[in-house]
């Protein structure tokens, strides 16, 4: 708080680094510090009896420090404390790169991610990409994501305003402790360093759009390919739902990343990268750039029924696949299941059409949820365009069978 006075301190030297704990190696200087007493612990300086503010520059300076023999990033802790408060880390502790910092220990994002019980809690070192910067998903505190080359991404948080240093495109070295909040994995109480800028991102998965729910890949900076089958506001924010076939997902674009929606609409094809996060147990794709998104050109399927040469048996727990699509989302469809007498057995489907190809299994019951006798039974898949009202059919047979017992 810039309002109040600073009047105890305390520094903790790095462990990798060697010094020799004498109070006559910390040199004091400047207004804030000329009443100041300095004891130490160890590896740990305090400082009592100071008056430090924002308008008053002064030094501590620390003499006889000697840095580790590797390659290492390392951390200085500072904590300060008004009178009668007690001691708390500063924002942003200092870190300092001895080298280039690449021969500390790295723990790959998979490893955290796919062993969380056994890190959660411990201090980890990790050297990453930052795929979407502090300040675009949420501008009151840090929550940013990184990517290394294990192809797994992890979740930066911190409730400091968004760190500067994590911008989209940033290699940084980062040392911090691995914290399980409800399914997310996060890296907090944290110190980074900025290795380079504006490297290359890592190369996005490409999922299909069921696999982008997977909590598993929670963090991961991923790609999908699809549809819009909705878009609607909600909570500070635009949903676009998108569905490849596989089944639908959810991308999120928060209000705070300023981004340009207006050319994706429903029936529109859509390419999107952003990282899955979660809600509501599970998988969405958090959009944070415009480079992120782009319009696909759908490719134009036909009117399609296919379902397997062979009867099934529903009493031993076969279902059927139907496979079906529209050719375009401009039309309605139905799928009705009718006995060789004509009469209407199930309307299994009846909805928006698609232009990619769906998959219903039938598990041989009818409308009241009895399952239909033993025989032959026809498909009929209808599709009206809600354009001008044309009509495309489709027909297929399916036979309803049974294992014969001795």
């Amino acid at each position: 708080n810039s309002q109040e006075t600073v009047t105890a301190i305390a520094v903790t030297i790095p462990a990798e680094w060697t010094w020799t704990g004498s109070e006559n190696d910390v040199l004091l200087s400047g207004e804030a510090f000329a009443a100041a007493v300095v004891s130490t612990d160890n590896k740990t300086i305090n400082i009592s009896q100071a008056s430090l503010t924002d308008q008053v520059q002064s030094n501590i300076q620390i003499q006889n420090l000697q840095a580790p023999a590797v390659d290492t990033l390392s951390v200085f802790r500072f904590q300060t404390a008004a009178q009668g408060g007690n001691l708390a880390d500063i924002a942003k502790q200092p870190a300092v790169v001895v080298g280039t910092g690449s021969q500390k220990t790295i723990t790959p994002i998979a490893d955290i991610q796919i062993n969380i019980e056994e890190y959660d809690g411990k201090q980890v070192n990790i050297r990453a990409v930052v795929t979407i910067g502090a300040g675009i998903l949420i501008t009151t505190r840090t929550t940013a994501y990184v990517q290394d080359d294990s192809e797994y991404g992890i979740q930066m948080f911190s409730f400091d305003p968004p760190d500067k240093d994590l911008v989209r495109g940033n290699l940084v070295l980062v040392t911090g402790t691995v914290e399980q909040f409800e399914q997310t994995t996060e890296i907090t109480d944290y110190a980074l360093q900025v290795l380079q800028e504006g490297v290359e991102l890592p190369a996005p998965r490409v999922l299909k759009t069921v696999e982008a729910r997977n909590l598993d890949l929670e963090g991961t900076f991923i790609e999908i390919s699809g549809t819009i089958i909705d878009k609607f506001s909600a909570g500070g924010g635009t949903n676009i739902v998108t569905d490849d076939g596989s089944g639908e997902i959810t991308l999120r674009i928060w209000d705070t990343a300023n981004l340009d929606l207006s050319a994706y609409n429903t029936g529109d094809g859509i390419k999107a990268r952003g990282v899955i996060g979660e809600f509501s147990g599970t998988g969405q794709i958090l959009i944070g750039y415009q480079e992120d998104l782009t319009t696909l050109e759908l490719e134009k399927t036909p009117l399609l029924l296919k379902v397997p040469n062979k009867p099934f048996v529903p009493d031993q727990g076969e279902s059927l696949p139907i496979i079906y699509s529209a050719g375009t989302e401009n039309a309605h469809v139905t799928l009705r299941i009718y006995d060789l007498a004509g009469r209407l057995i199930a309307t299994p489907v009846n909805e928006t059409g698609r232009s990619f190809e769906q998959t219903y299994q039938w598990d041989g019951t009818d409308q009241v949820n009895e399952q239909v006798t033993l025989g032959a039974y026809i498909l009929v898949f209808e599709v009206v365009n809600n354009t001008d009202g044309s009509t495309g059919v489709k027909t297929a047979p399916v036979v309803v069978g049974t294992i014969l017992k001795n």
